[in-house]
């Protein structure tokens, strides 16, 4: 009876174990990045550390809100290691919605980040980054 009752236990352990890697593995590169931005001017989210993380295709911003008397152009970028960082376009934010940056992103990565330059004064947002 113990022998049978190892032989089952060692078995459901190896599955949720196998499982586990997978599940860990299928959200290594979440298609989505959350991003929340306020002020009056320019945001960069490589110098405060803002990544993204992308899949190669199509690349878009959702806004779920969007307050104040500022306009935010948002500004899709990945960093190189070496060289100047790739730019996917960037789009002029004057409602919620989706919208999507005029570039695909060209690889799966989590070092995607937001530019946004706003102008005519203060404003807030908040949203993701998918595709």
């Amino acid at each position: 009876m113990k022998t049978a009752w190892r032989k089952n236990s060692i078995g459901i352990f190896v599955i949720v174990l196998l499982l586990s890697a997978f599940g860990w593995s299928m959200n290594v590169y979440a298609a989505s990045s959350s991003y929340s931005v306020s002020g009056s001017s320019y945001i960069d989210g490589k110098a405060s550390k803002s990544w993204k993380t992308l899949d190669q295709g199509k690349a878009y911003i959702r806004v779920n809100s969007l307050g104040g008397k500022g306009t935010p152009y948002f500004k899709l970028k990945r960093m190189i290691t070496i060289g100047i960082d790739k730019s996917y376009g960037e789009i002029k934010v004057t409602k919620k919605g989706t919208f999507k940056f005029p570039n695909n992103a060209d690889k799966n990565d989590n070092r995607y980040y937001l530019v946004v330059n706003i102008s005519g004064g203060k404003m807030s947002s908040s949203g993701y980054v998918l595709n």
